[in-house]
C-alpha cells in the first residue's frame, strides 16, 4: 500500500518516524510496540481519506454481500497492518532466538523438516500478507539458514534517501542472507544446491516494481500480475516450493503458518495457479492483511474476455 506521494510533508513524517518514533519503539517490549504501531495505523485510517475510499472500494467490490460495517473493518485492518509491516524492521536489534516467541509462533514446521530433508534447498513463497519480513526473521532467529530475494530502491529525494539507507541497514542486521533480484542470480542458485533457504514472494514487490516474468492469474475472480521467477528457481535444480504466510492472531502476536510443498511441474504457470489458489483461500478471509489492494487490477476475468 502506498499512501502518499514524495512531497515536504512526506519528507518531514519520514523524519519523525525514522528518528524519534523509532527511538521510542527502541526501548518499549516487542509486544507494546505492535500495540503502538496499529495505533498509528487508526490515526492514518483517519487522515487518509482518499485512500481509504480507495481500499474499501476495492474490497468492497470483490467482496460485493459484505456489509459496510465489515468493509470498514478489513479498510481499518489494511492500515494497521502496513504500518506492523513498515515498523517491524525496527525490532531486529532486539529479537532473537528467545524473544522472537513473544510476537510469533511457528506452525507446520514439519512440512520444511521434510522438504529440506529431500536435500535440494527450499523454496519459501510467500505472499505480502501481515508482517510480510516476520517469517523470514523468525526462521533466521531460529537458527535456519535463510535468505531473502528482494528488490530494494533507494530515493532521489535527500531525507527519503537517508531514511531508506536506515531501513536497508536494519534489514542487514536481521540473521538472514541478502539475495536482490536485479543482481548475478548464480549466487542464490548455489544456495539452493547447498540445501538452504530462499524467502521470496509470490505476489509481486508492489510500487509497480519488476524484475523477470510475470503472469496474470485469477484470483477472487480478478486478474493479479505475479512473478514466475520462484518457479524457475526451484525447477532448475528440483527444489521444493513451500507456501509459508504470517497470520494476525491479536494484536502483537503472529501465527507463521507452513503448508506442504506445490506440486511440481514443468509449466510454470501451473505451479503459480497453485499458489495463486492457496492464496486466495486466506485472502478471502482476511483482506485486510494484504498490502496491494491499491495496485489490485479491477478488471474481472469475464470482464476481460468480452
Amino acid at each position: 500500500m502506498i499512501l502518499a506521494k514524495e512531497n515536504l510533508l512526506q519528507d518531514i513524517a519520514r523524519i519523525i518516524i525514522w528518528y524519534p518514533f523509532r527511538w521510542l519503539t527502541m526501548v518499549l517490549p516487542p509486544r507494546v510496540n505492535f500495540m503502538l504501531f496499529e495505533r498509528v495505523g487508526d490515526l492514518a485510517f483517519r487522515l487518509y481519506s482518499g485512500k481509504r475510499a480507495l481500499l474499501a472500494s476495492r474490497i468492497s467490490s470483490v467482496f460485493p454481500n459484505w456489509d459496510r460495517a465489515r468493509v470498514e473493518a478489513e479498510t481499518r485492518a489494511c492500515f494497521r497492518n502496513y504500518y506492523a509491516d513498515r515498523f517491524i524492521i525496527n525490532l531486529v536489534p532486539m529479537l532473537d532466538g528467545g524473544s522472537i516467541d513473544e510476537i510469533a509462533a511457528l506452525e507446520g514446521e514439519e512440512h520444511l523438516l521434510d522438504a529440506i530433508n529431500e536435500g535440494k534447498g527450499v523454496v519459501l513463497i510467500h505472499p505480502h500478507f501481515g508482517p510480510s519480513q516476520l517469517p523470514l526473521i523468525y526462521l533466521g532467529c531460529k537458527g535456519y539458514p535463510v535468505a531473502q530475494m528482494g528488490l530494494r530502491k533507494i530515493s532521489s529525494r535527500t531525507v527519503a534517501r537517508a531514511t531508506d539507507q536506515i531501513r536497508l541497514d536494519l534489514e542487514f542486521r536481521m540473521p538472514v542472507k541478502h539475495f536482490f533480484a536485479d543482481k548475478y542470480l548464480r549466487d542464490v542458485l548455489r544456495w539452493l544446491e547447498e540445501g538452504k533457504l530462499l524467502m521470496t514472494a509470490g505476489d509481486g514487490t508492489g510500487g509497480g516494481l519488476r524484475i523477470g516474468k510475470f503472469s496474470k492469474a485469477e484470483v477472487l475472480g480478478r486478474s493479479l500480475d505475479m512473478p514466475l521467477g520462484p518457479y524457475r528457481l526451484a525447477t532448475s535444480g528440483g527444489t521444493p516450493v513451500v507456501p509459508i504466510i504470517a497470520l494476525r492472531e491479536k494484536c502483537g502476536f503472529y501465527r507463521i503458518r507452513i503448508h506442504p510443498p506445490i506440486e511440481q511441474s514443468r509449466k510454470l504457470e501451473a505451479m503459480q495457479k497453485q499458489f495463486a489458489s492457496w492464496f486466495e483461500s486466506y485472502l478471502s478471509k482476511s483482506p485486510g492483511q494484504w498490502h496491494f489492494w491499491d495496485e489490485w487490477d479491477q478488471e474481472t476475468e469475464s470482464e476481460r474476455k468480452r
